[in-house]
């Protein structure tokens, strides 16, 4: 071994110490967590041209309004049944089921998908905006402008840049009898 130096025990935990010490004057803390403000993760969409949205984890899945059989017998807010990989899903106008004339088809306008204890049903609604994550202290239970019939399915709003977005409760909606009560 030419080349070799031979380093003692005490030397080598000089070299050591040196090396952590020039290390902790360079490095920097981490950032202090106080600034840290908790979020929610939507998907928002719209519904009589209001701005809702729904914790992700509360939707199964967002689609494109699959083709679907009309159905005899029930509530023109029920506009069929669809097959979506295999299975059937009711898919409600979910603008009609509130009250509101009916409209034309857009290409904007999307299923979500709501899974409640074991029931699955697909919300036709506006149009989806897509995800967004809002400051959980931005929250407040103000529901004023909205429709009377939409209320009792929201449980208040963020308020972003002065705008609000309604926080939507699918597991109301599943819960609502009227809803669930679908025969004409």
């Amino acid at each position: 071994m030419t080349g070799a130096v031979q380093l003692d025990n005490a030397t080598v935990y000089e070299v050591v110490r040196d090396m952590a010490a020039r290390f902790e004057r360079s490095s920097k803390d981490f950032p202090a967590e106080v600034n840290f403000k908790p979020v929610t993760t939507t998907i928002c969409f719209a519904v009589l041209g209001k701005p809702l949205c729904v914790p992700i984890d509360e939707i199964a899945e967002v689609l494109e309004p699959p083709r679907f059989t009309r159905l005899p017998s029930v509530k023109d807010w029920l506009s069929g049944i669809a097959s979506v990989r295999g299975k059937l899903l009711p898919i409600v106008d979910f603008s009609l089921f509130l009250g509101a004339s009916p409209g034309g088809v857009s290409k904007q306008q999307r299923v979500l998908v709501l899974e409640q204890q074991g029931i699955s049903v697909g919300l036709l609604v506006d149009n989806v905006r897509g995800l967004r994550h809002f400051n959980v202290d931005s929250f407040q239970s103000d529901k004023s402008e909205l429709p009377e019939t939409l209320k009792r399915y929201v449980m208040g709003c963020f308020i972003d840049n002065s705008s609000a977005t309604y926080l939507f409760s699918p597991a109301q909606l599943m819960a609502d009898q009227s809803f669930r009560d679908v025969a004409a």
